[in-house]
């Protein structure tokens, strides 16, 4: 998603962020409104969690609380160094899905 709207492909998008590369950056250089890139950000983490909803890996309470965080917290730098071997990530650092 995050490839597509900034017009590139998956690899050039992960290989920037293994170099090092923000996101703000990454929209000026492709000329892409930083404000629509958190949109889709927030989007497919919203669609991912609904996901995971639905296929009964979280409660509605857990996605609720992941989704709070997030917007609590916004997005910070999106590095491989940030992710470590955890895969994709739409909010890096975001915290466990614990129960209030």
């Amino acid at each position: 998603m995050l490839a597509d709207a900034l017009g590139i492909s998956q690899e050039t998008l992960e290989e920037a962020f293994e170099q090092g590369k923000t996101l703000s950056t990454l929209a000026e250089t492709y000329n892409v409104d930083f404000e629509t890139l958190l949109a889709v950000m927030e989007d497919a983490h919203e669609q991912a969690l609904a996901e995971a909803f639905a296929a009964g890996d979280l409660t509605q309470q857990q996605a609720e609380w992941m989704l709070e965080r997030a917007s609590v917290r916004g997005v910070g730098r999106m590095t491989t160094a940030n992710r470590g071997n955890r895969g994709p990530a739409f909010m890096p650092g975001a915290g466990d899905c614990r129960s209030e």
